[in-house]
Order: C-alpha cells, then sequence, then structure tokens
C-alpha cells in the first residue's frame, strides 16, 4: 500500500472512532516530548520578539499534543491565532518507519521526518505530497511554515 493510501486509512480510522491507538514496540520507541526554539522573526512563529519555544508531546495513548511557548505563556495554536481547547489529536509511525505522523482532527497529517541523529524534522514536502489537496488548502491556507526547517530534539522521555 503506498505511504500515501495508508496514511488516509490510519487517520480515518483513528478520527473516526474513539478506538485507543494501541502502539507498537516501534512506536513507543518515539513517545516523549520534542521541542525547538524559534526565533519571533520566523513568519512561523507569530510573536513580536525574542523567540518561541514549540513543544510537541507523543503520548504513549497514541495522542499528540503540541504547544507554544512565549514569555511564559502556553498556547495550543499560537499565540496570534485563535485559542483552541485541549486538542486530541492522534499519531502513529509510517509503515517505512521513516515518520512520525500527526493525525490531526481536521483530516490533515503532519509529517515528522526521523533523522539519522533521533532528532524529527517538519517535512513540508510530504505534508504538501501526501495530503489531499482539498483538505491542504483549508487546513493551511491562513497559517505560514517555518522559514527554516522545524528540527525538534527530544527533551523528556514518555
Amino acid at each position: 500500500v503506498p505511504l500515501t493510501q495508508a496514511t488516509h486509512v490510519v487517520t480515518s480510522e483513528l478520527n473516526s472512532s474513539n478506538v485507543k491507538h494501541v502502539l507498537s514496540p516501534a512506536e513507543e520507541f518515539w513517545v516523549g516530548q520534542y521541542s525547538a526554539v524559534i526565533p519571533c522573526k520566523d513568519p512561523f512563529a507569530e510573536c513580536d520578539e525574542g523567540h518561541l519555544t514549540y513543544i510537541v508531546h507523543f503520548s504513549a495513548e497514541g495522542y499528540t499534543y503540541r504547544n507554544m511557548l512565549v514569555a511564559g505563556q502556553i498556547n495550543v495554536e499560537g499565540p496570534k491565532r485563535k485559542r483552541h481547547a485541549h486538542r486530541k489529536d492522534q499519531w502513529s509511525l509510517s509503515s517505512d518507519q521513516q515518520y512520525l505522523v500527526a493525525h490531526l482532527k481536521e483530516g490533515v497529517d503532519i509529517f515528522w521526518k526521523i533523522r539519522d541523529d533521533g532528532r524529527i524534522e517538519l517535512d513540508i514536502d510530504a505534508i504538501r505530497k501526501y495530503n489531499l489537496p482539498e483538505q491542504y488548502n483549508l487546513f493551511f491556507h491562513a497559517r505560514k511554515f517555518p522559514a527554516q526547517a522545524l528540527v525538534l530534539e527530544k527533551t523528556l522521555p514518555n
């Protein structure tokens, strides 16, 4: 099954039910908190000065949470975006074990490329390639991508 089809099947299965995703041993390895510091001059950061700490947590229950920390304030979506209640998006390891894939409730998959050094990198090309154009355009219409590669390092184990 091509990666495109596999991720859409997983996304629809995960998001269409409240069934808890049981992690495989390979997925369990990636459980934890990952973060990166982004300067506010980057359009993705959407902050006025200083820097933003972008945090993604991949939980042992199969959920993923993301937060942005700016000057002591924690936001789910970002300092200038509409704040949402705590999201319960889900995640999985791609079948080729090259990506951690966040399956957002909106039906969009966010691809984090697993690097040889153990860090994960936002793969914008994979996000464009493996999402349906309608979903991609709807979700990313008002969002900005990082100016530079967004590379997250594991900061806390599970």
